[in-house]
């Protein structure tokens, strides 16, 4: 932008022959502050059109829960929730879209008061807040599941599976007490590996 009447003007470098460009070597090559100007307000016009996004072309905002909008406490700030329930009244749809249990998200739009679809597992359940009730929800096949949990069960791997409102694990340790106390959810423990196979998961972590 021109800085007093110098006619110096702010520079970056944007690609050699591009409208951009050409108008910086125009602002250099220009003695005429008032040319100066008028290309600047070119620049800011054309900057605006090529970033404008209009009000209502946004119509859903799906949002990560830790690290995002939880805070280090697990607590949502009372601004956060004003300004989403601001938007929600205009129109904007919003989501929770998280790995967490849906059990352990809920908790969230309970306190928020909000009556939203929670996004959960990793995208693998979605469910209504207000009721539960399920508006989607995809599992492993069985076969590709099977395979899984037998390879994660001969290795000895510790993992813990997910299906639907379910947690099972092979066996407890410090980092499952750890998970299932954080994130509120209870968890189940099974040495039978034919428990893992009832229902095929949705989800297994490591």
């Amino acid at each position: 932008y021109p800085s007093g009447m110098t006619g110096e003007v702010y520079e970056y470098s944007p690609s050699e022959g591009s409208y951009e460009y050409k108008l910086i070597e125009d602002f250099k090559t220009s003695c005429s502050f008032e040319k100066h100007i008028h290309m600047f307000k070119a620049f800011l016009e054309n900057a605006k059109q090529c970033c404008y996004i209009p009000d209502n072309m946004i119509k859903l905002l799906a949002c990560d829960l830790d690290g995002t909008l939880l805070r280090g406490d697990l607590s949502i700030s009372d601004r956060t929730v004003r300004s989403l329930k601001k938007a929600m009244a205009k129109g904007l749809k919003f989501a929770f879209a998280t790995g967490r249990m849906f059990v352990s998200a809920r908790q969230f739009s309970e306190a928020m008061g909000l009556d939203i679809p929670i996004i959960c597992c990793n995208g693998s359940l979605i469910k209504r807040s207000s009721d539960g009730e399920v508006l989607y929800y995809k599992s492993f096949d069985s076969d590709m599941g099977d395979r899984i949990v037998d390879f994660l069960w001969n290795n000895d791997v510790i993992f813990q599976s997910y299906s639907k409102d379910e947690m099972l694990v092979p066996a407890y340790s410090p980092h499952v007490e750890w998970y299932s106390s954080r994130y509120g959810v209870a968890c189940k423990v099974s040495s039978n590996l034919d428990d893992f196979k009832v229902n095929p998961p949705a989800k297994i972590m490591v």
